[in-house]
């Protein structure tokens, strides 16, 4: 299986890689992408199963990606990745299907799938 981060900050990306625990779950191929515009042409060709994305990124939000996904029909897991601890944000999260909701700095536990 493969992932996808999607986030516009590199440090972040490269945090993510780091904390995952990817072989152990199944994940044989991590991806990555800046933006949600980005995210969905690597979605397109590469079918990754779990998809971590922030909310805030330029040209496309992670909440914008997830709701292009559900008209797709998207299969896979999405879980926001955020430093917005803000309930708007959440609620549109839940409503969208998300399947988690991880706040920034990462926890390594909450990380762990």
């Amino acid at each position: 299986m493969k992932a996808l981060i999607v986030d516009d900050e590199k440090n972040v990306r490269k945090v993510m890689r780091q904390l995952g625990e990817w072989e152990s779950v199944g994940i044989n191929e991590v991806l990555e992408a800046t933006n949600g515009i980005e995210a969905l042409e690597i979605i397109e060709k590469e079918k990754p199963g779990v998809i971590f994305t922030d909310i805030k990124m330029p040209k496309m939000s992670g909440l914008q990606l997830i709701e292009r996904l559900n008209q797709h029909s998207y299969t896979g897991k999405v879980i926001l990745v955020t430093g917005y601890d803000d309930y708007t944000f959440m609620r549109k999260a839940i409503q969208l299907n998300s399947f988690d909701y991880l706040l920034k700095p990462i926890d390594p536990e909450a990380f762990q799938l």
